[in-house]
């Protein structure tokens, strides 16, 4: 379980199946218990269903308009200063390079935001992890 929420934390929101093909077994048991312990949760992202740690409901909603659910503690709900760009230097950092037109489905958003928030975060790219930390 820790796998996966290392992994959520990492990559950022994903769907199950991408979490599933990134796992060496069936993680549905442990993405359960981790919703039911509060450190993840399940949101709906472009009309997907994704699995996002809870440190990110604030990003989502700044960023991207998601929805915080219900239950989810006060303190993972304060506003984030630049929330787009966090997305998108998260996504840049583990699946660059991309464009503001190319980038995953989950993170639709108006392109000028976009730009934005990519040249803004385009100075901070460290190298982003090889495929094998990637995987839980």
């Amino acid at each position: 379980a820790e796998g996966v929420a290392d992994l959520l934390r990492l990559l950022g929101p994903l769907t199950g199946e991408e979490v599933a093909a990134r796992s060496t077994a069936d993680p549905a048991g442990w993405l359960e218990m981790l919703r039911d312990a509060r450190r993840i949760v399940e949101v709906r992202m472009a009309g997907m269903s994704c699995w996002a740690a809870v440190e990110d409901v604030a990003r989502l909603r700044d960023g991207l308009g998601v929805p915080i659910p219900a239950g989810t503690p006060e303190a993972f709900t304060e506003p984030v200063e630049d929330p787009l760009a966090d997305l998108v230097g998260r996504y840049a950092r583990t699946h660059g390079p991309f464009t503001t037109t190319s980038g995953p489905e989950k993170y639709v958003v108006a392109s000028r935001p976009c730009s934005a928030a990519t040249r803004r975060c385009s100075s901070s790219v460290k190298n982003p992890p090889s495929p094998s930390e990637a995987r839980t």
